[in-house]
């Protein structure tokens, strides 16, 4: 079992982007909705995605938000679905001190396909 489904099975955390050395790895998830959820350490609710290729849900902190709607051009979370985000993990500062924590190193609408264009 991975550490993170014993920590927080319904959640994204760090260590899902490392690989089984410990060194962070890339993933690219395709956002299917954007809302508010309670973290599972309590507290208010905080903005999160959920992903097509996960069923887990995955909290952004505001810089990472204020990330995403950056580098997509939209400051409307519900634009923001079906975008990829290229997640992976590193140095973080959470108002302490420097830790592991999720990263967002891009995020991009896909381009269309051939298959995607009517004639």
């Amino acid at each position: 079992m991975h550490l993170m489904q014993a920590l927080a099975p319904d959640c994204f955390g760090a260590l899902d982007f490392v690989d089984a050395d410990g060194k962070p790895c890339e993933r690219k998830l395709t956002i299917a909705r954007v809302g508010k959820d309670k973290p599972p350490a309590g507290g208010k609710e905080k903005l999160c995605v959920w992903f097509r290729e996960d069923q887990r849900k995955c909290f952004l902190a505001s810089g990472q938000a204020k990330k995403v709607a950056a580098l997509l051009s939209k400051y409307d979370t519900d634009a923001w679905v079906g975008s990829v985000l290229l997640m992976s993990c590193g140095h973080a500062k959470l108002g302490g001190p420097d830790t592991m924590g999720m990263i967002v190193k891009n995020a991009a609408f896909p381009r269309p396909t051939a298959a995607d264009v009517q004639p």
